[in-house]
């Protein structure tokens, strides 16, 4: 194109400027139907185009130019004709391009325009090739439509779904081109309610997409929580769908869940030394995702407590909802450890967030009962015997059964036994069954020695000396400073008959053969026990007061039985029998004039008391048992006591007010000491009613 013609282009294109509200109008009238849309037709003039219209069909708006299609003007008229001016008008003239070489056409000649079709935006396009020449102008109408291709999509797939403390997941969503133009896309962005879970990690189509190919946009699916998650990618783009939505969809998963059942496994007591039967633990997978067990831990003080065996579930993968089982035990005899209880715990390491999956484990170990029992106590009747379990672990429950001789006391299942007379001579021996929580043992005791009979000797008060009375031959009285001392004593003296020194207002001294005995102002006691350490025959009974003395002989000889009575038939009346060594069953003959009501209307009562014992209280009907084994026997005219304690010296008995009346008489004691085979006999006689 001619400089000249470039200048005339531009006032038609600043005259089209001017014209702008002009075909707005008409555009807008012809929208509403009123005019109908403008089209270009050839007018009249001396040159003749060839051809008269120019369709370029469609065209790629990103393909550059058509080809040149050419308009022939020729010239007929039989003088040259000069065109002033070749410019393209019409509401898409910037679609369309042309050059030529017609400035001046002679007679005969003709000349071409190039016109070329370049659409930038998609649409039908409407123009004309508008030649001015020298008698008139002449319209070539221009038609064309630029064309953009269509992109489709391919949602990313975000399977399979991942825990979402897995982290971020890329995945590609994929355009393609398949229609017959190019589209250029630019922008991806993500839109939609989730879209804070979604991001674009790469951008791979920003440019021309030509027919057939396609590209990719990467987009990362980074959840912060399980669930389902929504959004959209929007891809910008020239195409015929603009934007191009894109769905999106990704699950993120909870994870796998590992849930121990029973999570607390308790063995309870297990016997030290064994190992107890085989508890199974399950593993289930109560989550949504693969659970993958990597091993097995126990921790504890001593892991080798509780061995794991059948392990199925190590270097498993169990899918959710299956289950695996392994098998633990306790075994207290491991690494020495007896008895305690001891704890672990078994660590599954698994794939799962958070903690690690654990399971308790407790047991105590106990040691068996293995130990012995005996026998404690004094092998006497009337004395405690205990039942000795020994060597029995802590916690330990027994029961207990006695023995006589080998056969079972009924109704002596205490740890505890008093034997009494009955047993005398007898073997005891107790049966122990001492059970824990693990087991049970039967044991039996060696068997006593033969039961004694009751030996009062280590109870308070009990009478020990070995003789009770003495025969003593002594004046009736001494002399000492003005003084009569008066001498008062039983025969023989007993401990209710004593030795007694009336040594009125003076403050006295008594010794025998030069040893002090007693001290006192007014009355001086010498019972059986006091003289025990003076051997029978002669001894000197002294007397001092200030500086005062008095001397008299003494005789001291055995006494091996005596005997007294006192009472009258309005009081209670006294029997005192007294021996040198114990007795072990006196017998009382009362005088003949003595009589003895024991009938259910008087309902009289005895009491007898051991030396220095309490009186013990029995009514007359028959046999009587009391603690320690003394039994009375009223016939007649005769009381009879059996089963006295060892050592027994001195026995007092007491018949009450009206169960015995008469006028006095001698008694009669028959005792059977101790150690002896035959039996003494004293008589006493007994002056009553006074």
């Amino acid at each position: 194109m001619s400089d000249s013609a470039r200048l005339k282009r531009a006032g038609i294109v600043l005259a089209m400027a001017f014209r702008t509200q002009y075909l707005t109008l008409i555009c807008l009238v012809g929208a509403l139907g009123l005019l109908s849309a403008p089209t270009f037709a050839a007018a009249a003039g001396d040159l003749t185009p060839t051809p008269t219209q120019l369709d370029f069909a469609t065209q790629d708006i990103h393909n550059g130019g058509t080809n040149f299609q050419t308009v022939k003007l020729s010239n007929s008229t039989g003088v040259g004709v000069a065109a002033s001016s070749i410019e393209t008008t019409g509401p898409n003239a910037v679609d369309f391009s042309d050059n030529s070489n017609c400035d001046f056409i002679a007679d005969g000649e003709s000349c071409a325009i190039n016109v070329s079709f370049d659409p930038t935006t998609p649409g039908a396009k409407s123009a004309k090739l508008e030649i001015v020449e020298d008698n008139g102008t002449i319209n070539v109408p221009l038609t064309g439509t630029g064309a953009t291709g269509t992109l489709s999509d391919s949602s990313p797939n975000f399977g399979p779904s991942q825990p979402y403390y897995f982290g971020g997941q890329e995945q590609s969503a994929n355009i393609s081109n398949n229609s017959l133009f190019s589209a250029q896309a630019t922008t991806a962005t993500i839109t939609g309610s989730d879209a804070a879970f979604f991001s674009v990690g790469y951008n791979g189509c920003q440019f021309t997409i030509n027919p057939g190919n396609n590209c990719s946009v990467g987009v990362v699916f980074n959840p912060t929580g399980p669930g389902t998650k929504t959004a959209q990618l929007e891809l910008s783009n020239d195409g015929t769908t603009n934007p191009l939505i894109i769905p999106l969809s990704a699950t993120a998963l909870s994870g796998p869940d590992a849930v121990i059942s029973p999570s607390l496994n308790d063995f309870g007591d297990v016997a030290a030394g064994s190992t107890s039967p085989a508890k199974t633990v399950s593993i289930t997978n109560a989550g949504d995702y693969p659970l993958q067990i990597q091993q097995l831990l126990v921790i504890s003080g001593a892991p080798q407590l509780f061995p794991i065996s059948e392990d199925l579930c190590s270097s498993k993968v169990i899918a959710p909802g299956a289950s695996c089982q392994f098998t633990v035990r306790f075994q207290p005899s491991a690494a020495g450890i007896q008895g305690g209880t001891r704890e672990g715990t078994v660590f599954v390491i698994t794939n799962q967030n958070g903690p690690v999956a654990t399971a308790n484990l407790i047991g105590t170990g106990v040691t068996l009962p293995q130990g012995s029992a005996s026998i404690t106590g004094t092998n006497a009747a009337g004395s405690l015997l205990n039942c000795a379990p020994s060597g029995y672990p802590g916690g330990t429950l027994f029961t207990y059964q006695w023995l006589r001789n080998g056969q079972t006391i009924p109704a002596a299942t205490d740890a505890q036994f008093t034997p009494s007379e009955a047993d005398v001579g007898m073997t005891l021996s107790c049966r122990v069954q001492a059970t824990n929580s693990v087991g049970s043992e039967t044991v039996t005791s060696p068997q006593s020695g033969p039961i004694a009979p009751l030996d009062l000797s280590n109870l308070q008060a009990s009478l020990v000396e070995r003789s009770v009375c003495r025969v003593m031959q002594a004046p009736a009285q001494l002399r000492l400073a003005g003084t009569t001392i008066r001498l008062d004593y039983g025969k023989p003296i007993t401990p209710y008959a004593p030795l007694r020194l009336n040594i009125p207002r003076v403050g006295a001294q008594v010794l025998i053969d030069g040893q002090s005995i007693a001290s006192s102002r007014g009355h001086v006691v010498l019972t059986p026990r006091a003289l025990l350490a003076y051997a029978d025959g002669a001894h000197t009974l002294q007397v001092n007061y200030k500086s005062d003395r008095a001397n008299e002989q003494i005789a001291l000889a055995p006494c091996d039985l005596a005997a007294r009575l006192d009472g009258s038939s309005r009081q209670a009346t006294d029997i005192t029998v007294s021996a040198s060594v114990g007795m072990s069953s006196p017998l009382l003959r009362l005088p003949p004039t003595l009589r003895l009501h024991v009938v259910r209307a008087t309902l009289g009562s005895v009491s007898i008391q051991p030396a220095d014992q309490p009186v013990q209280t029995f009514n007359l009907y028959g046999a009587r048992t009391s603690f320690n084994g003394i039994t009375v026997l009223l016939k007649a005219h005769t009381i009879e006591v059996r089963n006295l304690p060892a050592e027994t010296g001195v026995v007092s008995i007491m018949l009450n007010r009206g169960v015995v009346t008469g006028r006095g008489g001698s008694v009669n004691a028959t005792v059977t000491l101790r150690g002896d085979t035959a039996p003494s006999r004293a008589d006493a006689h007994a002056v009553w009613g006074r």
